[in-house]
């Protein structure tokens, strides 16, 4: 029964995608949730993991313009990242999922050591560190100045991108980065069905469907080898790859879509990596 439970969520999250009710309503009820940064010490490990990449690859902090990719429940990035010395911080994500919960920035703003202003708007708090949210995908990178991006970071983020979108993603990215640039990059590359290989079953015409997209549980299933690829072809020079992996396969290869049969057994035992590279001066 524990190997069909990955199924299950299937028809489950396909059914209740099928619900007219937005993200808000499935968040607080914790469904469909974007992460956990609307948590008080989740973002603060977050940006502690790529804040400290991009000082030991070189890159200043004080007076930085950063970009984080996938903002998710909450905008805490922009304050964490103020809290560091940035003087301006966008994110960029498909929609307006960020919690307008002042009490949770209130809090958060205590932990780090920053006062806010009771009454203080969602609009304000933005506004006063520098703070601008960007909601429209794709469409968003047009906002951001050409080479002005001193960092970008994400966590848990690109696997989720569309595989159609993902090499114009990198490209936007790259272009409003600074030349010198660098970015920080973790990876989750489990299937989110039950932390295996399930997602690879499947054919490119289903899983690529819109949908099954719209269904809650999309990974692009690029493996390492690809997204590698991806980031080299962008342009990007890349500085340090880690990658876990698991000890042996979830799953016999035969029961892959044909596209994933003949790749590499590096590729299939990858769970996850991360990335740091940079965009040459």
């Amino acid at each position: 029964m524990q190997n069909k439970i990955w199924i299950l969520k299937i028809a489950l999250k396909i059914i209740l995608s099928r619900i007219p009710m937005g993200y808000r309503f499935w968040s607080n009820i914790g469904i469909f949730l974007h992460g956990k940064m609307k948590t008080r010490d989740y973002p603060k490990m977050v940006l502690e993991l790529h804040f400290s990449e991009f000082v030991d690859f070189g890159g200043h902090t004080e007076g930085s313009h950063v970009l984080e990719i996938g903002t998710g429940d909450s905008v805490a990035s922009c304050l964490i990242a103020n809290k560091w010395g940035s003087k301006v911080c966008y994110t960029v994500d498909a929609g307006d999922y960020a919690s307008k919960d002042m009490n949770f920035y209130q809090t958060l703003s205590m932990d780090l050591g920053k006062i806010l202003k009771n009454g203080t708007t969602f609009e304000e708090m933005l506004n006063g560190i520098n703070g601008i949210q960007l909601t429209q995908g794709l469409n968003s990178w047009s906002a951001v100045p050409r080479k002005s991006i001193d960092f970008v970071w994400s966590h848990s983020t690109l696997e989720h991108i569309r595989k159609r979108e993902f090499d114009a993603t990198l490209a936007n990215m790259f272009e409003v980065m600074k030349p010198g640039a660098l970015c920080s990059h973790n990876i989750d590359l489990k299937d989110h069905l039950g932390g295996a290989l399930n997602n690879l079953r499947f054919s490119e015409k289903l899983w690529e469907a819109e949908w099954w997209v719209r269904s809650g549980f999309y990974t692009n299933r690029l493996r390492p080898s690809e997204i590698l690829e991806r980031f080299e072809t962008a342009g990007f020079e890349m500085l340090k790859v880690e990658i876990a992996n698991r000890e042996q396969m979830p799953m016999p290869c035969r029961a892959m879509a044909p596209r994933f049969r003949t790749l590499a057994d590096d590729d299939l035992l990858a769970t996850g990596m991360h990335i740091v590279s940079r965009r040459p001066a």
